[in-house]
């Protein structure tokens, strides 16, 4: 997930107030075999061998290996629609419409991207959201939106399954932050690159140490449940 300059985006000025419903935030990694994540990224197995290949929507192996590693934006928004709209896409029909709408670009073999505003414009025309583009925005003005209404795709740097490091520098990869614990200060995300069952799905991390890895940008999608 490539840096994209963006406009911000005031989050108090979204009107709409709905819900969210009880039911758990499901998890979906940008790999399909979601436990053999820490050997395609230390390259000890080659992502094209992966078992479960097919199920991402594919059409080969040798195309799963060249985007898997770029589309933690899809596996974020296939969360979001297993929540929000009961359906369940593949990550690769996903990004098939987010190509045509400029979400990614490849350039000279070079996968660029996840672009934000096209990638919003998708989401909005294809499934019916008021997402937005934020960015210079500290995670403490997203937090209470959390619990009331809304998703937010946060970016963070990639190393974040690795807190206990400080990372290089903000930004490049994107995780689905969905609820905030005012009593502990904490946050609840699920991260689509996450190496183990402890980084992955329901992440419970302190605001000031999500704050090392956030980027000050992100996606905030309002939901619209019953």
């Amino acid at each position: 997930m490539q840096k994209q300059t963006q406009h911000f985006l005031n989050i108090g000025l979204l009107m709409t107030t709905f819900k969210k419903t009880a039911k758990p935030m499901p998890y979906c990694a940008q790999w399909v075999s979601a436990d053999l994540i820490k050997g395609f990224l230390s390259g000890e197995i080659d992502a094209a061998d992966d078992p479960k290949w097919g199920e991402s929507g594919a059409r080969t192996r040798q195309e799963y290996k060249l985007w898997s590693g770029h589309i933690c934006g899809m596996a974020c928004l296939r969360m979001v629609l297993q929540y929000a709209r009961d359906i369940d896409v593949p990550l690769f029909s996903l990004l098939s419409l987010c190509l045509k709408y400029g979400g990614y670009k490849v350039e000279d073999g070079t996968i660029k991207g996840l672009f934000y505003f096209p990638f919003v414009k998708f989401i909005n025309a294809e499934y019916g959201f008021e997402a937005c583009v934020v960015e210079d925005i500290s995670i403490q003005e997203v937090l209470p939106r959390l619990n009331d209404d809304c998703l937010f795709i946060a970016s963070v740097h990639p190393t974040i399954r690795h807190p206990e490091n400080k990372p290089p520098r903000k930004g490049g990869h994107l995780v689905l932050v969905h609820r905030f614990e005012p009593e502990t200060n904490r946050l609840v995300f699920h991260n689509p690159s996450g190496t183990d069952e402890s980084n992955q799905a329901n992440v419970v991390m302190d605001i000031e140490l999500f704050d090392m890895f956030f980027a000050n940008r992100g996606i905030l999608i309002p939901l619209n449940l019953s």
